[in-house]
């Protein structure tokens, strides 16, 4: 099989009650563990494309002891299991890890 093309486009991403560092701070781990999310991704074996125009990653509830990057972890791991349950529940990423 060859690699599928995964390209993904972040328009916006809101973060409320964060410094200016702090949110570039949670958007780099946001974009960082997406890359390892979708990298190792593992899709199902016929052809296709899917286009998705929006994804809701929803409230992160968030201790007030997690890091930054703690937090953009959290949102890269609800995006992508919103994309899975948007692509009709199939399982078309699979991650380690807990979310």
């Amino acid at each position: 099989m060859t690699p599928e093309e995964i390209s993904l486009n972040i328009d916006r991403l809101v973060l409320h009650g964060f410094s200016a560092v702090d949110r570039q701070r949670v958007a780099d781990a946001l974009h960082d563990e997406l890359h390892r999310l979708l990298s190792d991704a593992s899709t199902e074996s016929s052809a296709r494309t899917t286009v998705l125009r929006y994804v809701d990653a929803g409230r992160i509830a968030a201790d007030t002891r997690s890091t930054p990057e703690v937090i953009g972890v959290q949102v890269a791991r609800h995006v992508v299991s919103q994309i899975n349950f948007n692509m009709g529940g199939a399982s078309a990423f699979r991650h380690g890890g807990g979310s």
